[in-house]
């Protein structure tokens, strides 16, 4: 078995000469902190990635060739809406895929593409500190209904209507974590500091 190094110091030192730099924006060297890649399930060349180094800005990058070339989604909206902007998870509509969400931590905010990020909506507020968003798949067709599930720092909080309103369905814990658990599809699972949890999601349109 053979090692190799992975960071910070490939940045500046990459041990694979064909190595592309992501960005030049980050002078500290800590590129390679990548909070959440997601995968557009229509097309595996098209690949989302945010970007939440140690010290810097953050930001969410796409490629659509497979990672040869990359293109920041985040910077318009640095510009042209908020410089506070940042993105801390990203989750893809697995029924209409060019429909992406992006939730950030400090600004609490939910932003909605519908060209695969390279424009964005009006912000949403969402309840805290987001750590991880999930689109529900089994009511992801009607874009205006589309169930989301938000794990903040806060608690989990779900909304029915892409994001306009939320209900808290979890008290605060550690770290909330992912969606459905496979055999149980009406359970939210959180973390706790000494174990896990698991809250029953209500039915409703499109979920049995």
């Amino acid at each position: 078995m053979t090692w190799y190094p992975i960071g910070p110091d490939f940045v500046f030192a990459p041990r694979n000469p064909n190595f592309k730099r992501l960005s030049r924006r980050d002078e500290m060297g800590r590129q390679g902190l990548a909070k959440c890649i997601a995968v557009d399930p229509s097309n595996p060349k098209v690949i989302y990635v945010v970007d939440r180094p140690s010290s810097g800005g953050t930001a969410v990058f796409r490629t659509k060739d497979g990672g040869a070339s990359w293109k920041c989604l985040s910077d318009d909206l640095h510009q042209a809406t908020n410089p506070r902007v940042d993105p801390r998870w990203i989750a893809i509509n697995p029924s209409k895929p060019n429909v992406v969400y992006l939730a950030t931590a400090v600004d609490q905010g939910l932003y909605i593409s519908s060209d695969r990020g390279d424009t964005w909506g009006a912000r949403k507020a969402i309840p805290g500190r987001v750590n991880k968003l999930i689109v529900d798949p089994r009511a992801a067709g009607n874009l205006a209904k589309v169930r989301l599930i938000a794990a903040c720092h806060s608690g989990v909080y779900t909304s029915d209507d892409a994001g306009d309103s939320w209900d808290q369905r979890v008290m605060p814990f550690r770290w909330p974590l992912r969606s459905p658990l496979r055999g149980r599809p009406t359970s939210t699972p959180a973390s706790r500091p000494r174990g896990f949890t698991t809250r029953p999601i209500p039915p409703g349109p499109g979920r049995t």
